[in-house]
């Protein structure tokens, strides 16, 4: 339903536009955000997080990509973001690298490479000592 730059909808289609991309991915946001944090309330309040993100910068945003893949690059960063904040990282950062490794098996290299681009560039944020971590372990 939704493709690439469908962010840029008049104003008037806004909150039209909006709801009808919340209906659309939320959950599947949920259950993604869910089986990587092992817990619901921390998966809501992500979720929660990144549509009022999504609404609030609505004016500034531009997709180049699918908007399926922005909003599962949002979803990744922000939970990232998050066991760096909560010191979970190291114990969370397994069940990534298995995703990545399970994607690079199926026959989808386009979406192996996105999902290889966004890891890499969810890691170059991470402070120098966490990068050296996150690669060793």
């Amino acid at each position: 339903m939704f493709g690439k730059n469908t962010i840029l909808v008049s104003e008037s289609d806004e909150i039209t536009f909006f709801q009808e991309l919340f209906e659309e991915y939320w959950f599947e946001l949920y259950q993604y955000a869910y089986k990587v944090l092992e817990s619901k309330a921390e998966a809501e309040d992500i979720i929660q997080e990144l549509f009022c993100e999504l609404w609030e910068s609505r004016h500034s945003i531009t997709v180049d990509t699918h908007i399926r893949a922005y909003l599962f690059g949002m979803l990744r960063f922000k939970i990232l973001k998050h066991f760096r904040s909560t010191g979970v990282l190291k114990k969370h950062a397994n069940i990534l690298l298995q995703e990545l490794t399970d994607v690079s098996k199926s026959d989808n290299e386009i979406e192996t490479k996105n999902l290889l681009e966004t890891l890499l560039k969810e890691i170059s944020i991470f402070a120098t000592r966490e990068k050296e971590v996150f690669v060793l372990y």
